[in-house]
């Protein structure tokens, strides 16, 4: 067993298990890494004796130092208010490795809010909110403010719930006043989708209550208005991680090549894969799916995954001028594919990224994703064997998924009944290099009935399957947006 003098070079893999020396001779071994963020701070699961623990190994750099304090601040004040937080067993400085530690003592059978959240029905849900949004009115009442408020944040154990990370806790000398209260309780149902912003008149009155507020019309709006920022943040912030360096991608980019790609595919196959795309390894198989002139399509099986890979193609050097100060096309699906995740729609797990280049110049470019098993739209309506019920459940899907993009202002762009997939009876949406966000309304309403229009030339021979789903969206109140019959 190693032990952790090394820990700042290891990246955010390092190797596990590894042991701390302790000043008094103690040690503790840390046996899996939860979180890593390079340079400044290791979060660890591991023993100390015959204890469980979680271990916070920050680095000498002053801004790590300056968590480390922050945090035993936090944790100091949690006590003090009674707020339920683990107990903090050891605060010291080591000089091997030169950092400062913080050792917790570990919760019996911890489930993290999101798990909860995530494994929960409605009521579930609408009771986790509810402890949720008990939880920060105590918070904001002894003067404390999460700037970096999730769900993971707040673990259950045995149905208490506690608060975490400390280091990212703001203490103020009394109750956080109301605006930045109402900001970060905003934070909090910008967690949650727009499906549940019904709830905010639920709950903000239950907030209010607990800080001795009266209710009053212009806080409730100005709330909304304060959810809508916060979630157009959140997902500029995390639109923009997914093209960096960070704890869920890993990336680097020299002169003639920019890669990205999803860190738990990060392995030496795989690594391999990013590098060459279109030369396997021996242990892995190709077959061709497409082979366009400006888009090639491979499925490729790669160890225990079936990877799809498409390679956008320069197809001279006219072409390969009017796209080099563009972003790439993969880029875009890049971008795509973790925009509809983001919403909730379901489309092929992105993987990966990689661009040729020359400087600022892009050339061929590749995405590759996993592979989804299942019939297309055009294959699923027009098979005798699915009986109606099976289609009004996809035809109803559908309609999900098309108000998720009015919201959202998002149009597709090419929705060819073969660019969407049926697995394991869940709608997939695939081919998503035309897909975009839209800022302007008229603009987006003109290309989302240019999308509903593409979408129902697929069933012009097939009108008992036009007529359902214009019932079926029309029903999610999408009328307005279908063609003419």
């Amino acid at each position: 067993m190693q032990d952790a003098a090394d820990i700042w070079q290891s990246g955010y893999t390092p190797a596990v298990p590894f042991t701390i020396n302790l000043p008094q001779g103690e040690v503790i071994i840390c046996e899996a890494v939860v979180r890593a963020m390079p340079g400044r701070r290791y979060v660890c699961r591991g023993r100390w004796g015959a204890r469980t623990v979680f271990i916070k190994l920050f680095s000498t750099g002053s801004r790590a130092k300056r968590e480390w304090q922050y945090e035993q601040r936090g944790i100091a004040v949690l006590k003090e208010k009674a707020i339920p937080a683990p107990a903090l067993l050891l605060s010291t400085s080591l000089p091997e490795p030169a950092a400062h530690l913080l050792v917790y003592a570990a919760l019996e059978r911890p489930v993290s809010s999101r798990e909860r959240w995530e494994g929960a029905d409605v009521a579930g849900r609408r009771q986790l909110v509810g402890e949720l949004v008990d939880v920060l009115a105590a918070h904001h009442a002894a003067g404390l403010r999460q700037q970096d408020l999730h769900m993971q944040n707040f673990i259950y154990s045995d149905s208490v719930l506690y608060t975490l990370d400390a280091a990212d806790i703001e203490v103020n000398p009394a109750a956080v006043n109301k605006r930045a209260s109402l900001d970060n309780l905003a934070a909090l149902f910008a967690l949650l989708g727009p499906e549940y912003d019904a709830w905010v008149n639920m709950f903000y009155p239950r907030y209010a209550g607990q800080r001795g507020w009266q209710v009053s019309e212009t806080d409730s709006e100005s709330l909304q208005s304060m959810i809508r920022q916060q979630r157009r943040y959140k997902q500029r912030k995390f639109l923009d991680k997914i093209f960096r360096n960070c704890t869920a991608f890993a990336a680097g980019q020299t002169w003639r090549r920019f890669h990205v790609y999803d860190r738990q595919q990060d392995d030496a196959l795989f690594r391999d894969l990013v590098h060459d795309p279109d030369h396997l390894p021996l242990t892995a198989r190709r077959s061709m799916i497409k082979a366009g002139n400006t888009c090639t399509v491979t499925s490729v099986r790669f160890g225990q995954q079936q990877l799809v890979s498409k390679r956008y193609n320069i197809k001279s050097i006219w072409h390969g001028l009017g796209r080099a100060w563009r972003p790439t096309r993969a880029a875009q699906s890049w971008r795509s594919a973790h925009r509809l995740l983001m919403h909730g729609i379901a489309t092929a797990r992105p993987l990966a990224l990689i661009e040729n280049r020359f400087g600022p110049l892009r050339g061929t470019a590749w995405f590759i994703m996993q592979a989804v098993d299942g019939p297309s739209a055009h294959v699923f309506f027009r098979d005798p064997a699915v009986d109606r019920a099976a289609r009004r459940a996809i035809a109803g899907q559908f309609a999900d998924v098309l108000n998720i993009m009015r919201r959202e202002k998002i149009s597709h762009g090419d929705m060819k009944a073969t660019n969407f997939v049926i697995s394991d009876g869940r709608l997939v949406v695939l081919d998503l290099d035309a897909l975009r966000l839209h800022r302007d309304k008229v603009a987006f309403e003109r290309a989302f009935r240019r999308d509903l229009r593409r979408f129902f030339r697929n069933w012009h021979e097939l009108p008992e399957v036009a007529a359902l789903f214009r019932e079926c969206l029309t029903a999610a109140g999408l009328q307005d947006y279908l063609p003419g019959e």
